[in-house]
């Protein structure tokens, strides 16, 4: 996944389905934050750097929109190229379907922020979110036809959902120490992102089994924007992977 259709590919394919997202009335409210496993947030000495610790809402509570994430060619022995899947880390599908009507998911939000004010005035932010239950979705990435879960107007609809945890791990500069925190979709450019989940839910008809087929979604994305940009770091992705499968199957 190169840089750039990292970036595009939330808003080409989001153009399919970000109206729903733009008209979203809320987030979910995150739970007081809870403490990561130790060594999670990546500081040897947070106060000797002169960082400083932000409530994880500052960061949920923000996001207007997210990432979703695809792999046009796999070199990892995944099940198929060309596919897509949608991790709800923000909470705003979850937001969605208990506006429609739809059950409560139950999603949850733990991690933490870490603020390092930079000597330009600037600040680096380390951001590590936990999301429990997160609503997800599994699409062909060329036809759009979905492939693992369902939609949130079917999911409103009565229909069972994909769902799963998630973690995501991104560093970037805001524009000033205590400064609100951006929409991730809102940022030109990140030091890394790395982001892993999995899901269960059931498959469809057209994953080549019997629809509603017990399964599992599971992607990796892990973003070096700061590498060489040469050989496994050219495309800032050197390691990707989404798949889906039957559970208790092969890969």
């Amino acid at each position: 996944m190169t840089l750039n259709r990292f970036l595009a590919a939330p808003i080409l394919l989001l153009g399919c389905f970000t109206l729903a997202c733009r008209d979203d009335g809320g987030r979910v409210t995150a739970p007081a934050a809870t403490p990561v496993e130790p060594g999670a947030v990546r500081a040897d000495n947070v106060a000797s750097l002169g960082a400083t610790q932000r409530p994880i809402e500052d960061f949920v509570n923000a996001q207007t929109n997210f990432f979703a994430w695809s792999v046009v060619e796999q070199k990892t022995g995944a099940r198929g190229d060309n596919l897509f899947m949608l991790m709800d880390y923000a909470g705003l599908r979850a937001q969605q379907i208990i506006a429609g009507g739809g059950p409560d998911l139950g999603t949850t939000f733990s991690g933490t922020v870490t603020e390092r004010p930079l000597a330009d005035g600037t600040a680096e932010v380390h951001v590590v979110l936990h999301t429990h239950n997160a609503y997800a979705l599994g699409r062909d990435l060329l036809t759009l036809v979905v492939l693992f879960g369902h939609t949130v107007p079917e999911v409103i609809a009565g229909a069972d959902l994909a769902s799963g945890d998630c973690d995501l791990e991104v560093t970037f500069i805001n524009s000033a120490p205590g400064a609100p925190l951006p929409s991730l979709t809102a940022l030109a450019s990140f030091e890394s992102l790395f982001f892993r989940g999995s899901a269960t839910g059931t498959l469809r008809a057209a994953f080549g089994v019997p629809d509603g087929t017990p399964g599992r979604g599971h992607v990796v994305q892990n973003g070096l924007f700061q590498a060489s940009g040469r050989g496994a770091t050219a495309d800032g992705f050197p390691a990707e992977l989404i798949t889906f499968k039957v559970v208790g199957g092969g890969n």
